[in-house]
């Protein structure tokens, strides 16, 4: 550490021991950390945030609130700029838009990983163990990086295996939170191809299961000297074509918080292939009982498979694999069709999966001959569709059914049944059509920041045409007991009275929006916070920086109930 490091530590200290006031010392911080003259480095904040826990652990609760103050505004700035970025049709000014919109997801992530790892230095992480099904977790990461992997032309694919879709007894945050780092590193140093999660039960008795993750890039090539320090704090590993590129501090969060559950997590070059992270984790049993899912019995029925995308066939090889049938891959169209005339006079126990539009290449896909084949013979049909990529009105065939990639293994279990007339297994609710919605739907935004108004404004504008708005609980009372609404967001912290008092009041009042589904919207996203927001009476939560994506889809479930 550097003299200039080292005398702003002793800085920051004095100013934390100070009598000022929290916004005296805030300023005093900023002009510490963020000198104009002399800007501070990644790594220096980083020792700063460090050292201030180490030396003072009751300042904590100062830098968490330290960390909103500079997040909020940076969410509005993400908000705006998605906002921006659907506005714009020049190419190249979206392309800036881009860029900036990435340098400020990237500094909300250093801000969060500073903060969480100065917790793990100063030894204030706790393990909080509760029950939660594995498979899921692993859905819902992958949900997450939809928007970023549709942007980047990346494909995501994952195996889990039945017996991993069921509950387990481990810390669910802090499972989240390795696997999410590991799969967004891999994102952002995968310019082409994809990135392959494979999960596998290495082990197991009837009390724990130890389980494996191997989570593969097909990005840069690691050096051997980066192998070694890849879990190092901001430090810079080399690619075989010899760039350089910063490791932040998500890796190393991810290998402490594997150690702190008793895992193991390394790396592996792969020459030529790219790299992998090798993860193991030892699970106890849920005290849940909870039958694994249970695939269809699919051994009487002849399964072929069409897809532009090799991994995508070899996953789905495996899964019709685990339905006990072996199914048929082509990656040819013609040697599909003739295949598909070949069998044409019996159809009856046969089931066609088959992309629609190549993931990589929008312009490519099947030609209408194979579409008026299926439609004539009227061929039972899943149909693979590539998120954010939209197919001519034409496609849509008979009964045919729809899968969105990455696929879900609850979904293809669930579609799989419903076209093959098979016992219904797992249900979900399906997402409602955006556009089934009526103009007289009202909502209620309880929003204390003025900017968040107008974003959350933008987000609803052409969907949504009846949006309230109140400043803090107070406001958002009077309203709900004066106007019926379909349905309530509310901040969580607010002036005069939060959004947990204002939950409560509502919930209590029995009035016309005693039981109106009231969403959180937050920046803390902890299990703790999650159980504040449900004990006060909340059903969900929108965490902060919002996405518009995320805002309408949670609406949306929530107004189909």
């Amino acid at each position: 550490m550097g003299k200039k490091v080292k005398s702003r530590i002793e800085h920051v200290r004095s100013i934390l021991e100070s009598n000022d006031t929290p916004e005296e010392k805030l300023e005093a911080l900023a002009s510490v950390l963020f000198s104009e003259k002399d800007e501070i480095t990644k790594s220096d904040l980083y020792e700063l945030a460090k050292s201030s826990l180490l030396q003072n652990r009751p300042t904590s609760s100062f830098l968490e609130r330290m960390s909103h103050e500079i997040r909020t505004p940076l969410h509005s700035i993400l908000g705006f700029l998605e906002l921006l970025r659907e506005s714009l049709i020049d190419t190249a000014k979206r392309e800036y838009v881009n860029e900036a919109y990435k340098s400020a997801e990237s500094l909300h992530s250093t801000i969060d990983d500073i903060l969480f790892y100065s917790k793990i230095e100063s030894g204030q992480i706790t393990l909080k163990e509760t029950d939660f099904n594995f498979a899921l977790l692993i859905e819902d990461i992958i949900d997450e990086f939809h928007p970023l992997t549709v942007q980047n032309k990346l494909e995501i694919v994952s195996y889990i295996p039945n017996q991993l879709y069921r509950n387990f007894f481990a810390d669910y945050e802090k499972v989240h939170k390795i696997i999410f780092n590991l799969i967004e590193n891999c994102i952002q140093y995968t310019d082409k191809g994809h990135i392959l999660m494979e999960f596998s039960v290495i082990s197991e008795s009837s009390s724990y299961t130890d389980i494996e993750a191997r989570i593969l890039s097909t990005g840069i090539d690691l050096d051997e000297t980066s192998i070694n320090h890849l879990f190092d704090s901001f430090a810079y590993f080399g690619a075989s074509n010899g760039g350089l590129s910063s490791s932040g501090l998500s890796l190393v969060i991810s290998k402490k918080l594997t150690e702190i559950l008793n895992g193991n997590l390394l790396v592996i070059s792969q020459p030529e292939q790219g790299y992998m992270f090798k993860l193991t984790f030892r699970f106890a049993k849920s005290r849940i009982i909870f039958e694994p899912l249970l695939f269809p019995n699919l051994s009487n029925v002849e399964v072929v498979i069409f897809s532009y995308s090799e991994i995508q066939q070899s996953r789905l090889l495996r899964y019709f694999r685990d339905m006990n049938t072996e199914a048929k891959a082509f990656s040819d169209e013609d040697d599909l069709l003739a295949y598909l005339k070949l069998h044409s006079d019996d159809f009856t126990n046969f089931l066609l999966v088959s992309d629609i539009i190549s993931f990589i290449s929008p312009n490519l896909g099947i030609s209408q001959e194979t579409i008026d084949f299926i439609s004539s013979h009227k061929l039972k049909t899943i149909f693979l569709r590539p998120l954010g990529i939209s197919f001519p009105a034409n496609y849509p065939i008979n009964d045919a059914q729809y899968l969105q990639q990455p696929l879900k293994l609850t979904e293809l279990d669930e579609v799989v049944r419903k076209v093959m007339g098979i016992n219904a297994g797992l249900r979900f609710p399906a997402e409602p059509d955006s556009d089934t919605f009526s103009d007289e739907v009202r909502i209620l935004i309880c929003e204390d920041n003025a900017i968040n108004h107008k974003l959350l404004e933008n987000f609803l504008r052409g969907t949504f045409q009846n949006v309230d708005f109140a400043r803090n609980g107070r406001e958002g009372i009077i309203k709900a007991d004066k106007y019926k609404y379909d349905i309530i967001l509310m901040d969580c912290e607010m002036p005069i009275m939060d959004g947990f008092e204002a939950t409560r009041h509502i919930r209590n009042s029995h009035g016309i929006n005693s039981g109106v589904p009231i969403i959180a919207l937050t920046a803390h996203v902890t299990r703790e916070d999650r159980e504040k927001c449900f004990a006060s009476g909340m059903i969900e939560f929108i965490s902060k920086p919002f996405r518009k994506e995320s805002v309408l889809k949670t609406i949306h479930k929530y107004l189909s109930y």
